[in-house]
C-alpha cells in the first residue's frame, strides 16, 4: 500500500506544473528556502488558471533552517498589501500536508489538494503561502504566486 501511495506521488510531480514564484520579502533565506512550487493541472505556470469547482493538487519544496515538532500554514489573498486568509486552508494544521516533526537543513515536501468553490470570485489573483513554526511563528517559510480563478 505505501509502495502504491509514493508511486502516484511521484507520477503527479512529474506531470505538474512549476509555477513562477517569488520569495515573501520579511522571510530571511536564512530562516527557509522555498525550492519550488507545483500545480496539477496547470498550463502557464508564470500565472495558473484554476477552475472553480474542480480539484486540483499543489505542493511545494522547501528547506526550513529551524527545528518545529508542529507546523501550522495558511494560504492568504494579498490585496493592497493586506493579507486576506482563505477559509479553506486558514492556520491549518500544516503537519497534515507534510511531515513533522522538521528537522533544520531537511528538505520537506507540503501536499495539499484544493476544490475551489464556485462562488469565489474569477479574475487574477496574487496569494501568499505561508507555513511556519507553531512555537515560534517568526520561524516561516513564506512564497507568493499568481493564480488566475475562472469558471472554464
Amino acid at each position: 500500500m505505501l509502495r502504491t501511495i509514493v508511486i502516484l506521488s511521484l507520477l503527479a510531480a512529474a506531470f505538474a506544473t512549476v509555477i513562477k514564484i517569488d520569495k515573501c520579502e520579511n522571510v530571511p533565506e536564512d530562516v527557509c528556502t522555498i525550492i519550488e512550487s507545483r500545480i496539477t493541472p496547470c498550463v502557464n505556470g508564470d500565472e495558473c488558471r484554476l477552475k472553480k469547482g474542480k480539484e486540483h493538487a499543489i505542493s511545494f519544496d522547501f528547506t526550513p533552517n529551524f527545528s518545529a515538532e508542529k507546523l501550522k500554514t495558511a494560504v492568504y489573498y494579498v490585496n493592497r498589501g493586506v493579507d486576506i486568509p482563505f477559509a479553506e486552508l486558514w492556520d491549518a494544521d500544516g503537519c497534515q500536508y507534510t511531515s513533522c516533526p522538521v528537522s533544520p537543513g531537511v528538505s520537506q515536501q507540503l501536499n495539499y489538494k484544493l476544490r475551489l468553490g464556485k462562488k469565489l470570485p474569477s479574475g487574477n489573483f496574487p496569494i501568499k503561502w505561508r507555513v511556519w513554526n507553531e512555537a515560534n511563528p517568526a520561524q516561516e517559510c513564506c512564497f507568493l504566486a499568481r493564480l488566475a480563478i475562472s469558471k472554464r
